[in-house]
C-alpha cells in the first residue's frame, strides 16, 4: 500500500512550463466507487489495473484497501474500508469515512467498471511512457561512456512499458469459434493448401501445410560430415593415448578446458577429402581436412583479447582518450576451417607474423593416485640416478635441499660415496646397516613400477595421468636434477641423453597446460673420434618448475603467466596441401564442443536443411527470416547460401578457383539474395532473452515470419538453473512462448543423443533428442533428417535425405525423402514421375 516508485519519480520532479501528466480523476473515482458498491466491479478491476496506475495517491490507498479485502473474502463497503485504511495509518490522508461515502455516491454506473479502468491504465500507460522518456532524455544528456549499455537500459525502461500492460488471455468459447470461422472462410476463399510459412520442400509442406504461426518446430540431426582428422591423429585420454582411427564411441578424451568428455560420435572413414598439414609455432603438426573447425584468433582478436586481458587486471592506458570504452571495436575468436584460414592468409603483414592463434588447453584435471614411488622422488632419479640401483648424483651444494626433500616423502638420503647417494637400506649392505625402521625403500618401489634392473630409464604411465599437484611434483624433480635456466631468466631448459624419456617430459608438461618447444639433437665430438649426442627441450614454464631454490629464486615465473602473453598461445606457422589420405572426425559432450588432438594437446573442434528452409521462405514468398547462428559466422553462413542459391560446388567457391561459368550464376544469386528480407545474428553467447528481445525489435520495425535458431544447445540459460537439463527446459519453453508472442514459427535445431549411434537401426526417434524431455513436450512438431549413406557406405540411397516427421501436433506424422546435394550443401525436392 506504499506509494508507487513511478508516483514519487513523478512528483520529485518539477513539470515542465505546467504541463499537468496525462490522468482521469473521475474515471478513477467512478472506478474505486463501483468497486465499493459491487465484487464483481472488483474482479473486473484486478484484472486491468493496479494501484500504481492511479494519478491520486489516494485513490491507490484505498484501492488496496478494497484488494487486500476482497482477497480475505471480507465484503468492502465504507466501514470496511475506512477500518483496513485506519489499521495502515492512511484513513486520514485520504480524506477520512466523508470521502469513501462521497466516492461510493459519485458513481455513475457499476456496469462500466471495465471500461473505467481501461482509462485508469491507459492514462497510468501514458504517465510510464512520459516518466521513461524522461529517463532516457536524462541519460543521453548525461553522455555515457558506455553508448552500448546505455541503449541497453533505455530500450529495457521501454520494453517494461510496454510489458506491464495487463493482457486478458482469457476468451469465451462463442468468441472463439466466430474466429475459427472466419479463418476457415480465409483459407477456404484462399484456395491454397499450405496455410503457413512454406518450407520450399513440396511432400513437406503437404504434410506439415507449412510452418505454422506460434509453432515450435524442432529440427533434430546428427552433426555434419566435415571436421575430420586424419587416422593417425593423437587423441591424450585420461587412460594414456587414443587415436582417430582407434577411438570409439563412449569412450573419453579431454576438452579444452583439461576435463575427461565423452565421445558422443564417431563419423565413419571417409576417403577423397581435401587434407591439409597444420603446423604450429612449437613444433607440432595435425594433419586436417579443409572443412575442420578451429576456435582461432586472428591477430586482431588477440591483440583485442589480450587487452581485455590488462583491462581485467587494472593495466589499461592511463591516457584518458585511450582508456575510454572500447567494447564496441573488441574481437572474439571465431570458429573458421582450415580452408578458411588459408584463404584469409596464414602469415600477414611485412614481416610475415602469423595471423592465426590458437589458445592452450588448461591442465589436465586427473585425481590423485596412491603412486608406489613419490613423484618428485621418480623425478630426481630419472634425472640423476642410477639405472642399476636406486643411488643417485648429487653435488655438494644441493644435498641438503634434497635431503629435506626426501626426508619429507619419507626417505632417508645417505651418502655411499663422493657425490653418490641412496636412500636406505644402503644397497648391498644389510637391509639393517643405518636403517630405522620407519622409512620408505625406494628400491623396492623402483622395482615395483618396473625400473631398475638396467632397463631403460621411462616414466610409469600412471605418473603421466596422475593429479595436477602429482605431475608437476614429478616435473619438479626432473628440472631440479636435469633442469637449468636460459639467460633470459624465464625459459628453462631440460637435457637428456635418454630421447624417449625427453618426449615423456614434453607430454608432462603439455598435460599441465604448459607449450613446451620441438625436442632438439645435439651431437658432440669426443676425442678418439668418438661422438656424444644428447636431446634438450626448451620452453616458458607457467608454473614453478624449480624447487631447488638456487633455480627457482631465478625463474621469473610471473612474466610467463600471463593468460594472453606468448606463452599461452599457440601460432599456426603453416598449413600445407598434403596427399589426400583416410579422415574422420568424432563430436563430444564438452560444452565448448571442443577436444585435444595431437602430441601438443591442441583443442580443436568438433546446417544446411534449416538454412534451406530460411531461404525459402525469405526469397520465394519474401516472409521476413530471422536467423540465429551461434555456431557458424556471418561470412560462413552467407557463403553457404550463396552456393546453394547459385549451385556452385562449395570447394570451388572456398578456394577461389571459379570457372567463367561460375560467375554468372552468382550475380543471380547475389541479386536474389540482396532482395530477400532475410537477417543473420551470429553472437555465440545468446539467451533466449536476447532472441525474444531481437526478435520483438524486427517484429516492431519491420516484420517478422520465421525465426531459426542453429543450434538450440549452443544457447545459454539461467545461471544458476540445477543442471544442464533444467536449463535446456527453459530455453525450449522460452522459444514456446517467443513463438506464441509474436505469432510466427519458429526452427530450433537440437543435437540427437549419442544413444542413437548403438542401435542398430540409427534412424532417430523421439527418445534421441538430447539433454532434455521438454523439448518433445513443448514442440509442435518434431522432425528428423535421416541420411543412411553416412552409416552405410555401400547404401543404394546416396545422395538421398528422409525427414522424419515424428511428432505433429495438429496434423499427420510421417517420412518425406529429399535430395541432397553434397556438393552444393542444399536440400532439393525428389524428382516426380
Amino acid at each position: 500500500m506504499a506509494q508507487s516508485i513511478e508516483d514519487a519519480r513523478r512528483r520529485s520532479r518539477p513539470e515542465r512550463a505546467g504541463r499537468v501528466p496525462p490522468h482521469n480523476l473521475e474515471a478513477e473515482e467512478s472506478l474505486i466507487g463501483a468497486m465499493i458498491l459491487s465484487r464483481d466491479a472488483i474482479a473486473v478491476a484486478v484484472e486491468t489495473c493496479t494501484a500504481e496506475d492511479f494519478y491520486k495517491p489516494a485513490h491507490g490507498h484505498v484501492f488496496d484497501a478494497i484488494t487486500s479485502l476482497y482477497a480475505q473474502g471480507e465484503p468492502a463497503d465504507p466501514v470496511t474500508v475506512a477500518d483496513e485504511l485506519r489499521r495502515a495509518g492512511l484513513l486520514e490522508a485520504i480524506g477520512g469515512p466523508a470521502t469513501l461515502i462521497s466516492l461510493q455516491a459519485s458513481t455513475p454506473a457499476i456496469s462500466s467498471a471495465a471500461r473505467y479502468g481501461a482509462i485508469v491504465e491507459e492514462h497510468a500507460l501514458l504517465r510510464r511512457m512520459i516518466g521513461a522518456a524522461s529517463e532516457i532524455a536524462e541519460l543521453g544528456y548525461q553522455v555515457p561512456e558506455d553508448v552500448t549499455a546505455a541503449l541497453d537500459t533505455a530500450e529495457s525502461m521501454i520494453f517494461e512499458v510496454a510489458q506491464r500492460r495487463v493482457v486478458d488471455t482469457m476468451s469465451p468459447v462463442s468468441d472463439l469459434l466466430a474466429q475459427a470461422l472466419d479463418r476457415l472462410e480465409a483459407l477456404y476463399d484462399r484456395g491454397d493448401a499450405i496455410t503457413g510459412v512454406p518450407t520450399g520442400y513440396h511432400d513437406l509442406d503437404e504434410k506439415l501445410a507449412g510452418l505454422q504461426p506460434s509453432n515450435l518446430v524442432i529440427v533434430g540431426a546428427r552433426p555434419s560430415m566435415g571436421k575430420a582428422l586424419s587416422l593417425d591423429t593423437p587423441l591424450p585420454a585420461p587412460s594414456g593415448w587414443a587415436t582417430m582411427g582407434s577411438v570409439r564411441l563412449g569412450e573419453q578424451v579431454f576438452d579444452d578446458r583439461g576435463c575427461p568428455c565423452t565421445v558422443t560420435y564417431v563419423s565413419p572413414i571417409q576417403l577423397g577429402r581435401t587434407c591439409y598439414r597444420v603446423e604450429f609455432d612449437d613444433g607440432s603438426h595435425i594433419v586436417a581436412d579443409a572443412e575442420h573447425q578451429w576456435l582461432a584468433y586472428d591477430y586482431s582478436a588477440w591483440k583485442s583479447a589480450r587487452a581485455r586481458h590488462r583491462l581485467r587486471l587494472g593495466n589499461g592506458p592511463t591516457n584518458p582518450r585511450l582508456a575510454r570504452d572500447q567494447s564496441h571495436r573488441w574481437r572474439l575468436p571465431s570458429l573458421v576451417t582450415t580452408q578458411q584460414m588459408l584463404d584469409r592468409g596464414v602469415r600477414v603483414g611485412l614481416n610475415a607474423r602469423s595471423n592465426w592463434y590458437l589458445s592452450l588447453a588448461e591442465p589436465l584435471e586427473l585425481p590423485e593416485l596412491p603412486l608406489p614411488v613419490d613423484p618428485y622422488v621418480l623425478g630426481c632419479w630419472l634425472g640423476d640416478g642410477s639405472s642399476r640401483t636406486s643411488e643417485m648424483t648429487v653435488g655438494d651444494q644441493d644435498i641438503g635441499h634434497f635431503r629435506r626433500e626426501f626426508e619429507v616423502a619419507g626417505y632417508s638420503l645417505m651418502a655411499r660415496s663422493k657425490l653418490q647417494y641412496a636412500t636406505v637400506p644402503i644397497p648391498g649392505s644389510g637391509a639393517s646397516q643405518g636403517y630405522r625402521g620407519d622409512k620408505r625403500v625406494l628400491t623396492r618401489e623402483l622395482l615395483e613400477v618396473g625400473l631398475l634392473g638396467g632397463t631403460t630409464k621411462q616414466v610409469p604411465a600412471p605418473y603421466l595421468r596422475a593429479s595436477f599437484k602429482q605431475r608437476l611434483a614429478l616435473l619438479q624433480g626432473l628440472m631440479d636434477t636435469d633442469g637449468y635456466l636460459t639467460g633470459c631468466g624465464h625459459a628453462v631448459e631440460i637435457c637428456l641423453s635418454n630421447q624417449d624419456l625427453l618426449v615423456q617430459v614434453r607430454e608432462l608438461a603439455c598435460s599441465l597446460g604448459h607449450r613446451p618447444g620441438r625436442i632438439r639433437e645435439k651431437t658432440f665430438e669426443l676425442p678418439g673420434g668418438r661422438s656424444y649426442t644428447d636431446w634438450r627441450l626448451s620452453w616458458t614454464p607457467l608454473d614453478p618448475v624449480f624447487r631447488l631454490p638456487r633455480k627457482s629464486k631465478r625463474l621469473e615465473t610471473g612474466a610467463a603467466g600471463s593468460k594472453f602473453g606468448r606463452t599461452r598461445r599457440r601460432a599456426i606457422r603453416a598449413i600445407t596441401p598434403v596427399q589426400s589420405i583416410p579422415v574422420r572426425c568424432i563430436t563430444v559432450d564438452s560444452p565448448s564442443h571442443l577436444y585435444l588432438a595431437g602430441e601438443s594437446m591442441v583443442p580443436t573442434h568438433n546446417t544446411a536443411f534449416a538454412l534451406g528452409l530460411a531461404a525459402h521462405a525469405a526469397m520465394e514468398r519474401h516472409v521476413p527470416v530471422l536467423f540465429f547462428s551461434l555456431e557458424m559466422s556471418h561470412l560462413e553462413i552467407t557463403q553457404r547460401l550463396l552456393c546453394a542459391e547459385a549451385r556452385v560446388e562449395s570447394s570451388r567457391m572456398r578456394n577461389g578457383s571459379l570457372r567463367e561459368t561460375d560467375w554468372p550464376k552468382i550475380g543471380h544469386a547475389i541479386g536474389r539474395l540482396g532482395e530477400a528480407p532475410m537477417f543473420i545474428d551470429d553472437n555465440p553467447n545468446l539467451t533466449v532473452m536476447d532472441i525474444r528481445a531481437k526478435s520483438r525489435r524486427l517484429k516492431a520495425r519491420g516484420g517478422l515470419g520465421l525465426v531459426v535458431v542453429d543450434y538450440l544447445q549452443l544457447m545459454s540459460g539461467r545461471m544458476r538453473a540445477e543442471n544442464r537439463q533444467v536449463e535446456v527446459s527453459e530455453i525450449s519453453r522460452g522459444l514456446k512462448i517467443l513463438a506464441r508472442e509474436l505469432d510466427v514459427p519458429v526452427v530450433a535445431l537440437s543435437q540427437l543423443s549419442r544413444n542413437l549411434e548403438m542401435r542398430a537401426d540409427k534412424r532417430p526417434v523421439l527418445a534421441d533428442l538430447r539433454e532434455s524431455g521438454s523439448l518433445e513436450q513443448d514442440a509442435d512438431v518434431v522432425m528428423f533428417i535421416y541420411r543412411d549413406e553416412i552409416y552405410n557406405s555401400d547404401s543404394s540411397d546416396r545422395g538421398t535425405a528422409e525427414i522424419i516427421v515424428s511428432k505433429h501436433r495438429n496434423g499427420p506424422t510421417g517420412v518425406t525423402q529429399l535430395a541432397f546435394l553434397d556438393h552444393y550443401t542444399r536440400f532439393a525436392n525428389m524428382a516426380r514421375v
